[in-house]
């Protein structure tokens, strides 16, 4: 089936409106619009470091119109890391419905998805990259339309509109980077380039335990249990330079 005139306008205005998006706010605007030219209902932004279950288990993430129980329930029990439809997608990197990434994903996933179903996450479709070239994240973006049903125009738009979503996810400024004060990024630039604590503490003219003090803060922000951990997320969000 061919997409009519109007709805070919539509879909490349948002593709479009994606590719530009700089802010939170212009990305709630795309949300609000995809809602009225698609009909979904909600819409889960998804970046993890990789493809890991260790990292999956702390992605960052971006919701619109997703039921905050499930929000709560799902982030409570680190479900991120054993979803079917993001164990689906990183393996085929292709748009699908949830419905087929469940049948791929057989019965192991039953309990997982009967829950999901009474919070009202029944239907939706969603694609996935396992590694992004640039930063070697992994990401997923994920459409749900409740139990309503979308017409066969609405289905090509979405599957259209999912993947430039997807591919631009990994921009720093597309999700919402932590805020780390000057000294903090100082510390966490020098731990970057080798130096010790103490090291650090000698270049900024700071105690040792201030330095400490910092990464430890560093580290909370960035949901990082190390120093190499924090680094890799800081490269990442763009927060330190990679030299």
């Amino acid at each position: 089936m061919i997409l009519t005139k109007s709805d070919l306008v539509d879909t490349l205005e948002i593709i479009n409106e994606a590719l530009l998006i700089q802010t939170p706010e212009e990305v709630e605007n795309l949300w609000l619009k995809l809602q009225a030219k698609i009909g979904i209902d909600g819409m889960s932004l998804v970046v993890s470091a990789s493809s890991a279950n260790q990292d999956l288990m702390r992605p960052n993430l971006m919701l619109y119109g997703i039921p905050d129980d499930w929000i709560e329930r799902y982030q409570e029990q680190m479900y991120s890391a054993i979803d079917p439809v993001i164990q689906h997608c990183l393996k085929t990197e292709v748009s699908t419905s949830w419905q087929e990434a469940y049948l791929n994903c057989g019965k192991g996933f039953d309990a997982f998805i009967d829950e999901a179903q009474q919070f009202g996450m029944v239907n939706g479709y969603a694609i996935g990259k396992k590694s992004h070239s640039y930063s070697g994240t992994a990401s997923i973006t994920s459409f749900s339309v409740g139990d309503s049903k979308i017409s066969l125009n609405q289905e090509i738009m979405i599957q259209t509109v999912l993947p430039h979503l997807n591919e631009i996810l990994t921009r720093p400024s597309f999700l919402i980077t932590p805020h780390l004060t000057n000294r903090e990024q100082e510390v966490l630039q020098w731990a970057h380039v080798g130096k010790t604590q103490e090291e650090t503490s000698n270049l900024l003219k700071v105690s040792e335990s201030t330095v400490k003090f910092h990464l430890h803060n560093v580290y909370k922000k960035l949901n990082a249990a190390n120093k190499i951990q924090a680094i890799s997320a800081a490269l990442k969000l763009g927060i330190i330079d990679l030299e």
